[in-house]
C-alpha cells in the first residue's frame, strides 16, 4: 500500500476497535465511534481484516511479501519505523482476538484465523498476545468444526515456523 498514512491507520483502527467491541457496555460511547448498521459493521471488519497487513507493511515502508518464505523472514520489529507502527499493530491484534472470542459463526471465525495467519510476523514482540492467540486457536481446534480445525492447524504451524523458538514453549 503506497502512501500509507499513520493518521488514517489510527482512525481505521479506532473504528475497528468499536466494531470489535460492538455490544460491549459503553464501548461505543468510550470511543466516540458509532456504527450505522450491520452492513457498516461487516464492511469495516472485512476491509480491516483483509488490508491490515498491507497497511502495516506500507507504514513500515515495505511491500507485502509475494511468497510465504519471504513473509516468514520478515522481521517488522527490526524496521526503523516500528516504534510508530507498533501500537497500531498491537491494537489490531488485540481487537481481532477480542472479536474472535465473541464470534459464534464458524465461517467468520475461519476467516479471522486465516487473516491472523497472514499477520503472524507481527506477533514477534507481543508475547502476551501470542499466548492468547494460541489459546484461542486451540479452543477453536477443539470445537469439532472441520474447516476451523484446518485453519487452526495452519495458524499454529505458521506461528511455530515464524516466531522465535521459545515463543510457543512458554
Amino acid at each position: 500500500m503506497d502512501g500509507a498514512s499513520l493518521g488514517a491507520a489510527r482512525n481505521l483502527l479506532r473504528a475497528y476497535r468499536a466494531a470489535a467491541h460492538y455490544g460491549d457496555e459503553d464501548a461505543d460511547e468510550e470511543l466516540g465511534v458509532k456504527l450505522a448498521s450491520s452492513a457498516a459493521f461487516h464492511s469495516l471488519v472485512t476491509f480491516t481484516l483483509e488490508e491490515a497487513d498491507a497497511i502495516f507493511y506500507g507504514l513500515l515502508g515495505k511491500t507485502r511479501a509475494d511468497h510465504p518464505d519471504e513473509a516468514r523472514q520478515f522481521k517488522p520489529h527490526q524496521q526503523t519505523r516500528w516504534r510508530k507502527v507498533e501500537p497500531l499493530v498491537k491494537s489490531f491484534l488485540g481487537n481481532t482476538l477480542h472479536l474472535l472470542g465473541q464470534l459464534t459463526d464458524a465461517d467468520m471465525s475461519r476467516f479471522l484465523l486465516s487473516r491472523l495467519n497472514v499477520a503472524v510476523p507481527f506477533f514477534a514482540t507481543f508475547e502476551r498476545l501470542t499466548r492468547k492467540t494460541l489459546k484461542a486457536t486451540l479452543a477453536l481446534f477443539g470445537s469439532g468444526e472441520p474447516a476451523l480445525r484446518v485453519q487452526s492447524i495452519l495458524l499454529i504451524r505458521n506461528m511455530a515456523a515464524v516466531l522465535p523458538p521459545p515463543t510457543l514453549e512458554k
